[in-house]
């Protein structure tokens, strides 16, 4: 989705890449 990269660029604005990751790990073990 277009969604997805907005939202990455404006967490990786913020400095919150690592944030990003640990939520998608998250993710990736509830599914």
């Amino acid at each position: 989705p277009a969604n997805e990269p907005q939202l990455l660029r404006e967490l990786d604005r913020k400095g919150a890449v690592g944030l990003v990751t640990r939520i998608r790990n998250l993710q990736s073990i509830t599914e």
